[in-house]
């Protein structure tokens, strides 16, 4: 049985380029979480281990099936409410806004 790999399938798709750029994404299903807190948090680290857990437990059905795939690479992206926190740019806001005050999606 061969394992699906959509790093190696859709390379364009995980591959940062030093400029940025439009990529076009096929549509697809994906799990996800969305929260807000300290990354170094409780409440994150049981976010993400829940979907590391469902992930798995997917991916171990999925291969009981015949159909087995590579749990991708984590990927997320950061923010904050800009107007909570006026004038804040991606530089100060590492420092300026409190960390229990992010926001994420992974």
């Amino acid at each position: 049985m061969e394992k699906l790999d959509l790093t190696k399938k859709y390379k364009s798709y995980f591959t940062a380029t030093t400029q940025p750029q439009i990529v076009n994404i096929e549509p697809a299903s994906f799990i996800s979480i969305r929260g807000k807190g300290d990354p170094s948090g409780e409440a994150f680290a049981k976010d993400i281990e829940a979907m590391y857990s469902t992930a798995y437990a997917m991916k171990f059905t999925c291969k009981d099936e015949g159909k087995d795939f590579v749990v991708s690479k984590l990927e997320g992206q950061w923010w904050f409410d800009e107007t909570r926190f006026t004038g804040q740019t991606m530089n100060s806001a590492a420092v300026e806004v409190p960390r229990s005050e992010w926001e994420y999606g992974y």
